[in-house]
């Protein structure tokens, strides 16, 4: 598999832990693409070798400081998730298909059958959203004016049809959306974008399989569905496993990050749900004051 990545020294730790999750998981030898613009050479250094313990090529592909500098960013949506958008550009020209994944996930099983699917003159495959966020999703396709909103998707995992995207997309107008002012308005800056260029190109998979957002998962049942067959977990938005101990499936991603870099260590975290109830209540004594 062509594998796309893409991180900073911020994400390099949990960069290293998904490919950990990875590798582990999909044994066969595999190529993986690094866009970087801000990596150091020391946490390079580490996520190639890592790579190569795996036996895997470990491509290190350095963008210019000042791309996408104007780009929308938060907490946790970093300037580097922009570069994804010009992987047909910026990968080989005989690159026929790249499977992007975010940092922020855990892979708990073979992904050779979401990877070798057949693509036809589809631009990308990736998985849309659950019930628990479906009406959000389908407000905000609705205002960034898609013609098919039906077919929103999650950007964390995308595998990309490189030639089709090639042939289609207008790279004029994507750094125009990119650096455009109206992309303040947006919910999900560039996977709100990666939605406007992809438009209705996009076959949806089971993202109860290959994109199992935590968020999405509500109740005992949804849960234990996931525990079975989620092959990919994400850690969507800003509950990480490496901030917080008692979010879904924290524990596994604990695990592989021990497998990692050494039984013995540990990371500093936190309650999420105690640190919500916290600023629950926070927020009712300040209404209260008022």
């Amino acid at each position: 598999m062509n594998i796309l990545i893409s991180s900073n020294d911020n994400y390099k730790v949990p960069t290293m832990v998904m490919l950990t999750s990875f590798f582990d998981c999909n044994p066969e030898k595999h190529t993986v693409y690094m866009l970087e613009s801000a990596l150091s050479d020391g946490a390079d250094a580490k996520i190639r070798e890592l790579v190569g313990k795996y036996g895997a090529e470990y491509v290190r592909i350095h963008l210019a400081e000042d791309l996408f500098a104007d780009a929308r960013t938060r907490s946790y949506i970093s300037r580097e998730t922009y570069f994804r958008l010009l992987a047909a550009k910026l990968l080989p020209a005989g690159t026929d298909r790249v499977l992007w994944l975010d940092s922020d996930i855990l892979v708990r099983g073979d992904l050779n059958g979401f990877y070798e699917r057949e693509l036809g003159e589809y631009m990308a495959a990736a998985c849309g959203y659950g019930p628990a966020m479906r009406e959000i999703i389908g407000k905000n396709a609705a205002d960034l004016g898609l013609e098919h909103p039906e077919t929103y998707f999650n950007a964390g995992v995308i595998l990309m049809n490189l030639p089709v995207i090639r042939e289609c997309v207008d790279e004029d107008r994507l750094r125009r959306l990119v650096t455009s002012e109206s992309t303040a308005k947006f919910m999900f800056q560039d996977q709100d974008i990666a939605n406007l260029i992809f438009d209705g190109r996009v076959q949806l998979a089971d993202y109860r399989v290959y994109n199992c957002m935590i968020h999405s998962i509500e109740g005992t049942e949804d849960l234990e569905d996931a525990r079975r067959n989620a092959v990919i977990i994400h850690f969507a938005g800003e509950a990480k496993p490496w901030k917080f101990n008692d979010i879904h499936f924290a524990d596994e991603w604990m695990e592989c990050y021990r497998k990692c870099f050494g039984g013995d260590r540990e990371l500093k975290r936190m309650s999420y749900f105690r640190l919500k109830a916290l600023y629950a209540l926070r927020q009712k004594h300040d209404t209260s004051d008022k």
